[in-house]
């Protein structure tokens, strides 16, 4: 088979995408990002942050730029922006791909948008892109519902936030 330049070019951007080089955004739900990092063995308080705030648990000044959550269909959906740095073609445009979510929706953007697995969602939100947990306004609460004194103090103290 003679390869083209066209062909060429085509080729090693699909490869391009395949491979995690360039730019996606990583869709999830609350439901879906609770999952994985349960999975996961996350820190029991940044489990509980996102349980007791949802998505505003996610300090998007300290990380996950160029990420946001959307209203889709009623239920909020995180986007997690994963790129490269370099600028995405939008309706033929090179486009920002850290301000795209702002000015395009999920069919413009359709080529960069996947379903986020569990490795994406841990390896991008860790305690980092949390806010500090309530710990004195939420420990009652999760002594409550199961955890020991022992287990929160150790959880805490495992954590950055100390």
């Amino acid at each position: 088979m003679k390869i083209t330049k066209s062909s060429a070019v085509k080729a090693s951007s699909i490869t391009a995408a395949k491979t995690g080089v360039g730019t996606t955004f990583y869709k999830a739900t609350l439901s879906r990002v609770m999952k994985a990092l349960e999975q996961d063995g996350a820190n029991i308080w940044m489990i509980w942050a996102f349980q007791e705030l949802g998505f505003d648990a996610i300090d998007f000044s300290h990380g996950l730029f160029g990420s946001q959550v959307r209203d889709v269909g009623g239920e909020d959906v995180l986007y997690i922006c994963v790129t490269d740095g370099y600028d995405i073609e939008v309706n033929g445009n090179m486009e920002d791909p850290e301000e795209a979510l702002d000015y395009f929706g999920d069919s413009e953007l359709a080529d960069y948008i996947e379903e986020a697995t569990n490795k994406i969602i841990t390896d991008h939100i860790t305690e980092y892109e949390i806010f500090t947990p309530q710990f004195d306004k939420w420990a009652p609460e999760m002594l409550r519902s199961g955890y020991s004194f022992t287990e929160l103090a150790d959880a805490k103290q495992d954590g950055y936030w100390d």
